[in-house]
């Protein structure tokens, strides 16, 4: 039971409480909430009978992990490594191995984009003074290029989410037509 401690109130002290004993029985994922009282000495009361289930959120997946390097490795490590029993924890571990590889991932991931982009930058200030050689305009346009395909797999995600977003909400970006 929330709210408050009683569901009846009155000004000479007497209280009392909604008890029953088979109630819990006949509801056990209930819950009762005493609602404030205003105009009354009883206090309304909210009862939900649903079933809420405060679990962890589930596993989301990204489509662009598969494109990295070493995915494939990281799952075969971890799905030949585990030494347990149950198919449910087997999955649990594979989805922890690959939650950890996915943050050291991303930091690695954000640590080599600025650095890329650094070089681009000390190459464009660099070609402000002096004319480029062959070999620095080739890797300026190669590391051009890596830039691109790490933001083409951000924007994977950024999709991707916007899609969950999607199903899970209803929107349908709608709203500004309406």
């Amino acid at each position: 039971m929330g709210g408050r401690n009683f569901t009846y109130f009155c000004d000479d002290g007497c209280n009392s409480i909604l008890v029953c004993p088979n109630f819990m029985v006949a509801f056990p994922n209930s819950t009762i909430v005493a609602l404030s009282r205003e105009h009354s000495h009883h206090s309304p009361i909210l009862h939900r009978t649903e079933y809420i289930d405060f679990r962890p959120r589930p596993f989301r997946f990204f489509n662009s992990w598969m494109f990295w390097k070493g995915f494939d490795d990281i799952i075969k490590m971890a799905w030949n490594n585990y030494i347990g029993g149950g198919a449910h924890d087997k999955l649990k571990y594979v989805k922890d191995t690959i939650k950890n590889w996915r943050i050291l991932e991303f930091d690695k991931e954000n640590k080599v984009l600025l650095d890329l982009k650094d070089k681009v930058n000390n190459i464009k200030l660099e070609a402000n003074t002096i004319s480029l050689t062959v070999s620095e305009l080739v890797e300026r346009r190669e590391i051009k290029q890596r830039i691109l395909d790490m933001e083409k797999l951000a924007k994977l995600n950024l999709i991707q989410k916007a899609k969950i977003k999607t199903v899970c909400d209803g929107d349908e970006n709608t709203q500004y037509f309406s």
